[in-house]
């Protein structure tokens, strides 16, 4: 059977809304927030009662509903004696209203616990012990769907507190924000899950949800990395899976630590996930961590693609082959030599691509010891320029794989100065606003490149890399630009 969904009622117009949409979805339930309007309760017999959960929450909850206990238990009553499907009580606030559920008009009891200070997983651990003290029959205990909301400090941390209700038959484990998407995607045997339609309430859509648990296999994708609220990389799989025939969702996973981004790494093999993207400071992590390594990683000794497959975890660095994409798309490989600033994670896929179009490569970094660090057969394919030399050397394109510059506010050519011979300027990092050497090419009016577009190409790879498929690329690019207002 397919996965239960629940669309966040907040007003009658919103109802009048969902119908319209959604009527014909069998698996749809829907949560009337209570605290948000009590109108509600006059709207139960619009729909087929069983199919409504009743939902009162107060501001500690995440809700908007009152402080005083009085008024809360006297509409969760109300709630109680209607013939409805659910009703939502609180576990430290309304536990005391079991006792009147043995002979109210409700099927089922969600008992919640909502959490946003600590970890999920210690928020989960609490929850189990609370019902422990509470030891409620073993016929109630039939009767109750058990719910955990927090707010995960990571992608581990919602997978850890799935874990710990592995036992529990009857639950519904959800986290709020991007790094609790996988609690809603999934298919994990969650008794339901929310989608919301405003974006007040900060969890995916009911559209996106329905898309995704439509399908018998969903096509779930990600990246992982330790900071990732401003990727864009989402924007561009979202549209790479609208132009496909594959429903699915790309996920921000973030991993705080590298023992958590190891852990990580294997936990996804378990929740359905065909491929995720990986981005500082993980990419050699990355590589080491692959049964099997294709010759892009081996190259740069490091991997920004991860596919699971049945033969193992398959790793390839897609960062080459789009800056590869990326200079021909922009005929900047007709270009002979290229001065690298930085030596870091993207200069080697940068110095990589450089190397397969035959491009001499100067590299200047301010530890001349972390070019060292390079993989040898790069090493023995780029000359080091010290960074007091930068303006001696003739190349023809000045291509910062370092994150100076990126708000805008510096150019790296303030420690790296070019030389005259440069003819354009690359920037790999990139933001919503100029960066600092996309600014500096205005003004001597030379042409300018900042990492979107890198980026973009790369990321076409990895999904055809994880589809097998092949991508309209150029058209794709346009319609990004355009949606987006890259243009």
């Amino acid at each position: 059977m397919k996965q239960q969904l629940a669309a966040i009622v907040e007003s009658s117009e919103m109802l009048d809304h969902i119908l319209e949409t959604h009527s014909h979805h069998e698996q749809l339930l829907f949560e009337f927030r209570l605290d948000l309007d009590m109108g509600l309760l006059n709207e139960v017999g619009r729909i087929n009662p069983k199919k409504v959960i009743l939902t009162y929450r107060s501001r500690a909850e995440g809700g908007e509903g009152e402080k005083d206990q009085t008024a809360r238990h006297r509409v969760l009553s109300d709630a109680l004696n209607l013939p409805v499907g659910f009703v939502d009580l609180e576990l430290k606030r309304d536990s005391n209203l079991l006792s009147r559920f043995e002979n109210s008009e409700a099927e089922v009891v969600v008992l919640s616990l909502h959490d946003y200070t600590e970890s999920m997983e210690s928020v989960a651990q609490h929850y189990l012990e609370c019902i422990n003290k509470l030891n409620p029959d073993p016929e109630l205990m039939e009767k109750l769907v058990f719910k955990c909301v927090g707010r995960p400090k990571d992608a581990l941390d919602a997978i850890e507190a799935m874990d710990k209700f592995g036992d529990v038959k009857r639950r519904v484990v959800l986290g709020i924000g991007s790094q609790g998407e996988l609690t809603r995607t999934a298919k994990c045997n969650q008794e339901f899950v929310f989608g919301a339609m405003s974006e007040s309430i900060k969890v995916l859509s009911l559209d996106k949800l329905m898309e995704v648990h439509s399908a018998d296999q969903p096509f779930l994708l990600g990246l992982m990395g330790k900071s990732l609220g401003h990727s864009l990389s989402p924007s561009i799989h979202d549209l790479f899976l609208e132009n496909s025939a594959m429903k699915g969702h790309y996920h921000l996973f973030e991993a705080k630590t590298e023992d958590r981004f190891i852990r990580l790494v294997d936990r996804l093999k378990g929740y359905g996930i065909v491929g995720v993207n990986v981005t500082i400071p993980y990419k050699n992590l990355a590589y080491k961590l692959a049964d099997i390594r294709l010759p892009p990683a081996e190259l740069v000794e490091a991997a920004n693609t991860l596919k699971y497959t049945e033969k193992g975890i398959v790793a390839t660095n897609t960062d080459i082959s789009g800056f590869e994409r990326f200079l021909e798309a922009n005929m900047l490989d007709r270009m002979s030599s290229a001065l690298v600033i930085g030596a870091g994670g993207g200069a080697k896929a940068v110095i990589a691509a450089l190397v397969n179009k035959n491009f001499k490569v100067h590299v200047s970094n301010r530890s001349k010891d972390r070019i060292l660090e390079l993989p040898e057969n790069l090493l023995k394919r780029i000359v080091t320029v010290p960074t007091e030399e930068t303006t001696c050397v003739d190349a023809d394109l000045y291509i910062n794989t370092t994150p100076i510059g990126m708000d805008g506010k510096i150019s790296p050519t303030t420690l790296f100065p070019p030389s005259e011979s440069i003819k354009a300027f690359v920037d790999i990092a990139y933001s919503y606003e100029k960066t600092g050497l996309v600014k500096y090419a205005g003004q001597m009016k030379l042409p300018a490149f900042d990492g979107k577009e890198m980026l973009f190409y790369q990321a076409a790879d990895s999904f055809e890399f994880w589809t097998e498929s092949t991508l309209d690329v150029p058209k794709l690019f346009r319609m990004w630009k355009e949606r987006y207002g890259y243009a």
